[in-house]
């Protein structure tokens, strides 16, 4: 069951990349907003391109986002492993797999937020221009994004838990088992004493906790 969950967890993750994930906006006027897909392709244009094209020849051009490029092949690769038939090997695959997702989507933000600070120093006509523009343009993150990253988070929990309640219980109860039933032996090969009902192997004479004789 949790592995069925996990693949829907990676399918609603790739479909929020569909949703506007990003929003530029300076001195409170938002300039451009781009999807998931979007920020993975650097297709980052509109009123923000328009601006700087006033103050500088070049226009600012972003490439594609390695991370989220990554953080998309994974997302199906989830997909995929959630739905493959499996022993523990796939369990703990999910468990790697959700993991490295919300680490590539924590890395985004990171990446991006480095990648409109150089654009803005090389695209401005002096450094006061730079500085100044630096100050004003703010990075908000949409809903959708903060959604898939959560997601990815839970989805850690959700298969770690399932390793833990199903793997390691068996495990403890097979041990268990092993201890308090000796290989070989069964339950026809006990004989219990008449005197104090201890449980006692055929064969022994005389009890082992009191003493009396078996029949």
């Amino acid at each position: 069951m949790n592995r069925k969950l996990s693949s829907l967890i990676f399918l609603i993750i790739i479909i929020m990349f569909s949703f506007p994930w990003v929003m530029v906006s300076c001195g409170g006027q938002p300039l451009t907003t781009a999807t998931g897909f979007q920020a993975l392709s650097g297709n980052y244009v509109g009123n923000y391109s328009n601006m700087m094209g006033q103050y500088s020849s070049e226009i600012p051009k972003s490439s594609p986002n390695f991370w989220l490029i990554l953080a998309i092949i994974v997302a199906v690769i989830g997909v995929i492993t959630g739905l493959t038939n499996g022993d523990k090997i796939i369990d703990r695959t999910l468990v790697w797999l959700s993991s490295i997702e919300s680490a590539l989507l924590t890395i985004f933000p990171l990446h991006l937020l480095g990648m409109i600070q150089s654009s803005l120093k090389s695209s401005g006509s002096s450094d006061e221009f730079g500085m100044g523009m630096e100050s004003m343009i703010k990075i908000s993150f949409r809903p959708a994004f903060f959604i898939a990253l959560f997601l990815s988070i839970g989805c850690i929990f959700l298969n770690a838990y399932f390793l833990k309640s199903s793997y390691g219980q068996s495990s403890s109860e097979v041990s268990s088992e092993t201890l308090t039933k000796p290989e070989g032996i069964n339950s026809s090969d006990y004989v219990f004493c008449p005197n104090c009902g201890a449980k006692n192997l055929k064969g022994n004479k005389f009890c082992s906790s009191c003493g009396a004789k078996l029949p």
